[in-house]
């Protein structure tokens, strides 16, 4: 099976989205321990759900993204740019990606932290 994962950072990270964010651009459930928004906006990704096509060929998965940064409107302005680069890509092996649901600005109440919570449906082939 594709590492759905993998595939979609491989593709952001080859965007204009590291122009933000640098080598920050997280596969994971959680952030690393060392992260601190001082060092640089991130963007913390995992999927959330999705099923195959009929052919097994096709994989349709929901990803959820966290942007995260010191202010709220870096936060913001990363969530854009991930819109930008990801919202109706197609390439390599995506063959598409959709915002399911714009991004929501919240704030971690343990740590202060701004991110803007989002979600997209992306398509991968076996």
């Amino acid at each position: 099976m594709i590492d759905i994962e993998a595939t979609v950072r491989d593709y952001l990270m080859t965007t204009r989205l590291v122009d933000l964010t640098g080598q920050r651009v997280y596969a994971h459930p959680t952030l690393p321990a060392n992260y601190t928004p001082s060092a640089g906006p991130a963007v913390l990704f995992t999927v959330r759900g999705g099923h195959q096509d009929y052919s097994s060929h096709l994989i349709t998965a929901s990803l959820q993204f966290q942007c995260y940064a010191l202010t709220a409107a870096l936060a913001r302005e990363v969530d854009r740019k991930l819109f930008d680069v990801l919202n109706d890509a197609t390439e390599a092996a995506i063959l598409s990606a959709r915002m399911e649901q714009p991004g929501q600005l919240l704030q971690d109440q343990e740590v202060s932290w701004f991110f803007v919570l989002s979600y997209y449906t992306v398509i991968v082939k076996q």
